[in-house]
């Protein structure tokens, strides 16, 4: 594992962090040259209100996954929200 922070562009930093969990882990070998890391997102709002998290563009392409939808996205140009 990489890190365990909040990457910069996180708005409401220390909210977010009682928000989720976030973990940075390191690409294959054969993939470091075009990937810095893979990130991991968790929370659990079970019985807890909804969260907005804003999230400040930066100059990165992410690919997402989720059970539901995936995509790729970027680089933005405008704040973008994330409901949990």
């Amino acid at each position: 594992m990489v890190e365990h922070r909040i990457p910069q562009g996180i708005v409401a930093e220390a909210t977010a962090r009682t928000m989720f969990t976030l973990t940075r882990h390191p690409p294959a070998p054969e993939l470091a040259e075009c990937v810095d890391y893979h990130w991991v997102l968790h929370w659990d709002r079970r019985g807890k209100p909804p969260h907005e998290q804003r999230v400040l563009p930066n100059l990165a392409v992410h690919a997402t996954f989720f059970p539901t939808a995936s995509g790729v996205y970027g680089p933005g140009r405008e704040v973008f929200s994330h409901r949990l």
